[in-house]
């Protein structure tokens, strides 16, 4: 299940808040409704200065950008790097060669902070939840919870 979604939409459309709305119908007709959402509008590059200040003030917390200009993309993110969750488990582990799978595995599922290749294997430095803790156990060298 997704830890978060980035929603987003054409701030220049005249059916901005009916696309928005219809979205936010959609997910949660799929069970999606619950997740954290980052809304984000683009094109804003093609909005005028006293329309931004209103969207700004009726979608409060979402993030302005324009893909075209690369305004606002330093905001988002920014924006992103804090609404997402990290994994609950900082570890160090040192994986053979043999077992690159777990490296691999680890990139997809996991927050892979540092990998240093040396001698008979991979150093991997990550965050990890408690499911992929446990796929890596037998190689942890150092792991540190969260709040501890």
């Amino acid at each position: 299940m997704a830890e978060l979604i980035v929603h987003v939409a054409d701030a220049a459309s005249p059916d901005l808040a009916e696309q928005i709305d219809a979205v936010r119908r959609v997910l949660g007709e799929i069970g999606a409704g619950d997740i954290p959402e980052v809304l984000v509008l683009n094109k804003i590059d093609r909005v005028g200065g006293s329309e931004r200040v209103r969207l700004a003030r009726r979608y409060a917390g979402s993030v302005s950008v324009s893909a075209l200009t690369g305004e606002g993309v330093d905001g988002l993110l920014q924006t992103l790097e804090e609404a997402v969750p990290h994994p609950p488990v900082e570890v160090t582990l040192k994986v053979p060669y043999a077992r690159e799978d777990l490296v691999a595995r680890l990139y997809r599922d996991a927050e892979v902070l540092e990998v240093r290749h040396e001698g008979e294997g991979t150093w991997v430095h990550a965050r990890v939840g408690l499911r992929e803790l446990a796929a890596v156990r037998e190689y942890v060298r150092s792991e540190r919870r969260r709040g501890a």
